[in-house]
């Protein structure tokens, strides 16, 4: 396969997954880079292991859990909402309890059991709580009174928070935050798209989002887009130069940390590939690993700690700078 002459699975799979924004936008206006960016995330898990999860952060009325309920039906298979509050409780997600006519009680499956599971306010919840989804975004399972119960595929968080929230919140540690490929935000609506919104409310009734693919297409997508799409070694070692960088930021006195290993390399790898199928290449280029770079390495590392955007984006321009310096060096 070339560049000019996609193969006919390869335009057969691309075909599929572009029918996801058509049905998104019945609810969306605009947001283009952000759905790219979930298209991204669900094509860069894989079959079995890994379980690729997103983290949209956003201050409130941007339309975030909008954005994920439209995406996860758009994408079929199972899917299910879940206010996160102080009060749920790890059972509330893993086992609902229905009360009988007889007085008796029927245990059902709770609504961690779904393809696709809109984790709204994430960070209102415990930390007790919050664990018992890492299980299940982890390794693709859960754990109910010692009986182990495998999870649908593919399985994917689509988390929101609010992060100018102060009360009746908790902060996502470390690993908790670890456990999502991609931490993204919504960008702001142009003039043009604000007026389309404002007619899209007017209407009385809302057009209905139909599946776009099914579970199996999307697992299929994964593996194709994992085999057939090339890595050079010369890139592999790009990426993991990147990675190592942020940590060379850092040193303990300033109890500060680069991004963690394992997660942000095979993010990085899984992820280039999947952007170069949204480009239709059937090859990765650097480009590719450097739109993933803030997405998957602010949220690992202390990047994520600075105050503002501004800042942040002034610290990502600075170390791709010393990136290029460090690989013309070389």
């Amino acid at each position: 396969m070339t560049e000019n002459t996609p193969s006919q699975e390869f335009l057969e799979y691309h075909e599929q997954i572009m029918r996801i924004p058509q049905e998104v936008h019945k609810w969306i206006v605009g947001a283009d880079n952000f759905i790219k960016l979930l298209i991204i995330c669900l094509l860069s898990g894989s079959k079995r292991r890994y379980n690729s999860h997103v983290f949209a952060e956003e201050q409130v009325g941007v339309g975030k859990t909008t954005m994920m309920e439209a995406f996860a039906r758009a994408c079929g298979g199972n899917y299910s909402w879940i206010q996160f509050t102080p009060d749920l409780m790890p059972l509330d997600l893993i086992r609902v309890i229905k009360e009988l006519p007889d007085g008796s009680r029927e245990y059902q499956k709770g609504p961690i059991h779904g393809n696709f599971i809109v984790a709204d306010e994430i960070n209102r919840a415990s930390e007790k709580t919050r664990a018992a989804l890492l299980q299940g975004m982890e390794h693709g399972r859960i754990t109910v009174d010692n009986d182990t119960h495998e999870l649908p595929r593919p399985f994917m968080v689509l988390a929101t928070a609010n992060p100018m929230d102060v009360e009746g919140v908790f902060r996502l540690g470390v690993a908790q935050n670890d456990r999502f490929m991609m931490k993204v935000r919504m960008e702001e609506e142009t003039e043009e798209e604000a007026l389309a919104i404002i007619d899209s409310h007017l209407r009385q009734e809302r057009e209905e989002i139909r599946p776009a693919v099914t579970p199996e297409q999307i697992l299929g997508a994964r593996e194709f887009i994992w085999k057939n799409i090339y890595l050079s070694a010369d890139l592999k070692q790009y990426l993991v130069r990147w990675v190592r960088h942020t940590r060379q930021l850092y040193n303990e006195e300033e109890k500060a940390h680069g991004a963690s290993g394992k997660r942000a390399y095979i993010w990085l790898a899984r992820g280039s590939k999947a952007v170069a199928f949204w480009e239709q290449r059937d090859f990765v280029a650097q480009n590719d690993i450097d739109f993933l770079v803030p997405l998957i390495l602010e949220h690992r590392s202390s990047l994520g700690l600075l105050s503002t955007r501004a800042e942040l984006a002034e610290k990502m321009r600075e170390m791709a700078e010393e990136m290029r310096h460090a690989e013309a060096r070389r």
